[in-house]
């Protein structure tokens, strides 16, 4: 404790040499962190539309098992898929307005709308892979004789493993820039006096 007392003196003589910052330049640099993190979210959500996109067309192509594949599931293939640009397209407006020159109230009012919609896009594509993962796994069940149920128990618990993996990697990638987001709100919210 000693030692961080010693630390706060001796910033506190040497308090010329540290640039002197107002609250304008720190709204700016605070502006350009959540425009840089709103950025990010609909790259990333870009890039995963065009993987999950992919995927489904290589399916396609390797088999027809998307012939094959349930009418529920066909139906749910293409909402996602219109629910997915739909996000994309909420995100870049939500980038549109947070990388224009706003007051603090309307910046904070973009940061919370995009702290929402980023919840429920993760929310809904975790909630659908869910959702097919089980619907598939149950028809396959009970398709299957005993000896390849007991392989389809591991194919569950290997599937489990996968989604705690894709949560995980959604709380990583989009997680970290809500909570950049978070962190702006709050800095936004102590300058603007809030």
């Amino acid at each position: 404790m000693d030692e961080l007392d010693k630390l706060k003196s001796h910033w506190q003589k040497n308090d010329e040499a540290f640039p002197k910052m107002s609250e304008g330049d720190i709204y700016a640099m605070l502006h350009k962190r959540s425009s840089s993190a709103v950025k990010w979210i609909l790259i990333i959500s870009i890039l995963e539309f065009v993987f999950w996109g992919g995927c489904s067309l290589l399916s396609i192509f390797m088999d027809s098992s998307h012939e094959e594949m349930p009418q529920l599931l066909q139906v749910l293939d293409y909402v996602t898929y219109i629910v997915l640009i739909t996000f994309i397209i909420f995100f870049y407006v939500n980038y549109s307005k947070i990388s224009a020159e706003k007051p603090v109230k309307e910046l904070l009012d973009n940061i919370v709308y995009t702290r929402r919609i980023v919840t429920v896009y993760i929310g809904y594509v975790i909630g659908v892979i869910s959702f097919t993962l089980v619907y598939t796994l149950y028809q396959e069940i009970g398709k299957s004789g005993q000896e390849e149920a007991i392989f389809l128990y591991v194919i569950i618990g290997v599937a489990l493993l996968m989604m705690g993996i894709l949560i995980l990697l959604y709380n990583l990638l989009y997680g970290r820039l809500v909570r950049k987001l978070n962190k702006n709100y709050k800095e936004l919210k102590k300058i603007s006096g809030q």
